[in-house]
């Protein structure tokens, strides 16, 4: 049956409606994308992005603020997912297998060490011996320069989809400004991830959470107060949680040499972090040694081959004994 006139006129009002709807969305995200090229998608503080970015390796990221710049990176064993081991994991995880993930900055990615002698890949050989017929996988997130924020960001949008059995968590107490955006428990949350990326969806939700007072993200060259860095331990556990997957935070050991100091001290104590925080130590491991700090670390924070293995091994005996291990 043909179409009236009306009918057409009306269709054609709508498909004209619709491209011109399509053609302003376009114009207003090209439009904020220039306006507002100062407002970064990251409530990480302008200084902190620029410091790391201009470091040679690294490069812009929208969500965690930089990122290696070079993906994949064979040199360092370093995957496309900037996972740094010497055999890339799977997506799925083997059948019977056991995975867990380290979070943490350069100490947990390893500087000045292969990727065979972080601690994570200590933890994970230590692991295996203990249960040779299983696959277990300790996967180093590391990056220089990464905290809580970085963490909470990585767990909650890239390696949820790796079916992980346990977060580990190598960061100190106060480290990053706080990131209360959670992913609802629901489709919405895979639709979120698609629209972070518009910048019209961004402005739109910045102009919101500012109407309503709550914590928001900083323009570019915001500087920080010392009371927006709390750190996101507590949300970490809270997104743990939620995705059903145990998290553990270690004591994060550091080469105290001020004032004529020469120990090893442990920034990120249980007495330090949120009420109910599962804290494993592998700082005293470190200082029950007997070894010297310069024995330890490369420097103050960034442990020699050394001092990863027996943090590594600490850590894997950590976890056996809480039975949070394979």
């Amino acid at each position: 049956m043909a179409r009236t006139g009306r009918e057409l006129s009306l269709a054609k009002r709508l498909g004209f409606g619709l491209l011109f709807a399509a053609v302003l969305l376009v114009a207003t995200e090209g439009v904020l994308r220039v306006a507002t090229k100062g407002l970064g998608e990251a409530s990480i503080p302008d200084e902190l992005v620029r410091s790391h970015v201009q470091a040679e390796g690294l490069e812009y990221d929208p969500v965690l603020g930089w990122r290696r710049a070079r993906l994949p990176d064979p040199h360092y064993d370093i995957d496309l997912n900037q996972f740094r081991r010497k055999v890339p994991i799977d997506r799925k995880k083997p059948d019977g297998g056991w995975r867990a993930f380290t979070f943490g900055d350069s100490q947990t990615y390893g500087a000045g060490l292969t990727s065979t002698e972080t601690y994570s890949a200590v933890a994970e050989r230590t692991l295996q011996q203990a249960v040779p017929d299983r696959v277990v996988e300790v996967v180093n997130t590391g990056c220089s320069g990464y905290g809580t924020l970085q963490g909470l960001r990585l767990m909650r949008d890239r390696v949820v989809r790796f079916e992980p059995d346990l977060y580990i968590v190598d960061s100190f107490p106060f480290d990053n400004p706080r990131d209360e955006v959670l992913p609802p428990a629901s489709w919405a949350a895979g639709l979120e991830r698609v629209l972070f990326h518009w910048r019209t969806y961004y402005v739109l939700r910045f102009s919101i959470e500012r109407a309503q007072g709550r914590l928001r993200p900083m323009r570019v060259g915001q500087l920080a107060g010392e009371e927006n860095y709390a750190g996101n331990h507590d949300s970490i556990m809270a997104l743990a949680a939620q995705q059903g997957v145990p998290v553990v935070f270690l004591d994060y050991p550091f080469w105290d040499s001020s004032h004529g100091a020469q120990q090893v001290t442990c920034l990120a104590p249980a007495s330090e972090l949120p009420e109910g925080a599962r804290v494993l130590s592998i700082c005293s491991a470190l200082q029950d040694s007997g070894m010297a700090p310069s024995e330890l670390f490369l420097d103050n924070n960034h442990m020699s081959a050394t001092g990863a293995r027996i943090a590594g091994e600490a850590l894997a005996d950590a976890l056996r004994e809480a039975g949070l291990g394979p």
